[in-house]
């Protein structure tokens, strides 16, 4: 839990859980008509989006946790080359883009 990472993963979900929670009150309301229901719902979904654009703002809420917190620096692992490879060069990237990449916005590809 002293990890930066951690930290700047609990003010995400923060974040993401506190709008989640708001659109479900609205879709509890007595009443709700199905075009409230959709304008929560793509209310929802565009907060989401625009979330997915604010790495360095989440970033300054968990340095306000954690002012000194550094990434984590990781092992690299080296991987045998396939034949379609071609000429292709292995990236090397600091460990702030590798998280950015690799953990913040690793869920684009499902999308």
């Amino acid at each position: 839990m002293q990890e930066f990472e951690f930290i700047f993963m609990l003010t995400l979900w923060n974040d993401i859980l506190q709008v989640f929670h708001r659109t479900s009150k609205g879709l509890q309301e007595e009443g709700l008509d199905l075009k409230t229901c959709a304008n929560l719902y793509n209310s929802l979904s565009g907060q989401l989006v625009e979330m997915r654009n604010q790495f360095e703002k989440f970033e300054g809420e968990a340095r306000n946790f954690f002012p000194n917190g550094e990434y984590k620096e990781t092992r690299r692992r080296i991987r045998k080359k396939k034949v379609n490879d071609g000429n292709a060069e292995d990236i090397d990237l600091n460990p702030r883009d590798k998280f950015r990449i690799e953990t913040f916005n690793a869920s684009k590809k499902m999308i």
